[in-house]
């Protein structure tokens, strides 16, 4: 796979581990789009979320209980199926399956490890070498 841009979706509550995910990532040579690296103060928010979205090729959505009460995980998820993106879920060990939405029942998912582990997981399953590592 070719790929160009990884957008990360995340709670509020989430912000430590999706940090530290989108760091460990980014360190295997992956273009990591992470509202912290992209968002300044004084910048537009939805305009920059919605241009991150646009350019990025698969949307990563680390799901907590959190994520699922949340009206923002479900705005970039309908923009993502709307984009047409690969969608990979990473799912917390708290989740039961059938608390994911619809549209999500019949993805492949990643199982909630360790920020490090995870992104090395994600980078297995996208087919990305280790030897890419910025």
């Amino acid at each position: 796979m070719n790929l160009q841009q990884i957008f990360i979706s995340h709670a509020a509550s989430d912000r430590e581990w999706a940090r530290e995910f989108a760091a460990a990532i980014h360190d295997l040579g992956v273009n990591v789009w992470f509202d912290e690296f992209n968002i300044r103060p004084g910048d537009h928010v939805t305009d920059l979320l919605e241009k991150g979205l646009r350019e990025s090729d698969v949307v990563v959505l680390p799901i907590t209980r959190e994520s699922l009460g949340n009206s923002n995980f479900f705005f970039e998820l309908g923009a993502a199926i709307a984009m047409n993106k690969k969608i990979i879920p990473i799912v917390a060990e708290d989740i039961d399956y059938s608390q994911l939405p619809l549209s999500l029942s019949r993805v492949s998912v990643l199982k909630r490890r360790s920020p490090k582990e995870t992104a090395e997981e994600l980078a297995k399953a996208l087919k990305i070498p280790h030897d890419e590592a910025a």
